[in-house]
């Protein structure tokens, strides 16, 4: 079985969270946070600033680990790490309309907590949880889950 290692950016701005709308071929449309795989030898951190400047052309500065998710599907054991950001260097932007996995990114929009309900969300505790544990504060790393996928 493979073993993958993903990270996240999450940002939060004004009570908004900025999020992509994308298409992708076996889940279709849906809103996820800018990230993406480890490479190489690289921390989790350098992971996640390294997917945000690639993904929205700014960079996320003073990220903060908020949520670890582990999941097994058929394929894959995999562990998503989600930082937290209130801090960006310029502005992000959409830099391509496709990214390496085939997904079609649409646009990059910030969504409040009732503009997210009823979205679906990649991962889905973001929708679930995200707002209330940012108003707590995050006051440690949040373990969400360790589900099976099919």
């Amino acid at each position: 079985m493979t073993q993958r290692i993903r990270c996240g950016v999450l940002v939060v701005r004004d009570g908004r969270l900025l999020m992509f709308r994308g298409d992708d071929p076996e889940i279709g449309e849906h809103r996820r946070p800018p990230g993406g795989e480890l490479e190489g030898p690289e921390s989790i951190w350098d992971c996640a600033a390294r997917e945000f400047v690639e993904e929205t052309g700014a960079q996320a500065r003073n990220l903060r680990l908020v949520y670890i998710q582990q999941f097994t599907t058929r394929e894959a054991n995999q562990a998503t790490f989600m930082f937290l950001s209130e801090d960006l260097d310029g502005i992000p932007a959409v830099p391509g309309a496709e990214n390496s996995a085939g997904e079609r990114i649409h646009e990059l929009d910030w969504l409040s907590e009732n503009e997210l309900s009823g979205k679906r969300v990649i991962p889905p505790f973001i929708a679930e949880r995200l707002f209330t544990d940012y108003r707590n504060g995050f006051p440690s790393p949040i373990y969400v889950s360790a589900r099976k996928s099919t």
